[in-house]
């Protein structure tokens, strides 16, 4: 098992602030694997609002364009159900299991929409994003980013093996 991205609570924050903001940080996955699960360090935010946990291929170039460039995040890889902030006044562990996405080694933005208000933990490193407005559910492909900060979210997915290949109808060629 590994884990792909930020799965330690730092000392920052990155805020929501607008309905529809995303931020995401930019990580790599050595060795390709199948995504079981995606988790965020919620720090605080009003009790019933919601998020979701995203991630992206890197993908894009900084105009947003797919198979353009790797600098930006690009196509939509998943993201979780909306997560739903306790109001916690201490930091804690939004989370979505029994996924089963396959992923390609690489290197991908991990982050969250926020639908409302909430913060995310941080620490050092960067994000981008887009300030606020996208799409609910998050938008394919992720869009010009308009947002950056100096923190790196503290969101992370929890990857497996790769699935093996299953039994199927195979070509014989001789």
């Amino acid at each position: 098992m590994a884990i792909l991205g930020n799965n330690t609570a730092g000392g920052s924050y990155v805020s929501g602030g607008s309905p529809g903001r995303i931020v995401v940080s930019r990580f790599t996955l050595a060795a390709a694997g199948t995504l079981n699960e995606l988790h965020g360090w919620v720090a605080f935010g009003t009790a019933g609002n919601t998020l979701r946990i995203v991630i992206y291929k890197a993908d894009a170039d900084v105009f947003g364009t797919v198979g353009a460039g790797t600098t930006s995040p690009g196509t939509r890889v998943a993201y979780t159900n909306p997560l739903t902030i306790t109001g916690s006044s201490t930091d804690y562990d939004l989370n979505q299991t029994g996924l089963s996405v396959p992923l390609p080694a690489g290197d991908y933005f991990l982050g969250i929409r926020f639908n409302t208000d909430g913060f995310v933990k941080g620490s050092s490193g960067t994000y981008t994003g887009i300030g606020s407005g996208s799409a609910d559910p998050p938008p394919d492909p992720f869009g010009i980013t308009s947002t950056s900060g100096s923190n790196s979210v503290s969101v992370w997915g929890v990857v497996g093996a790769a699935a093996a290949p299953t039994a199927g109808n195979f070509l014989a060629f001789a």
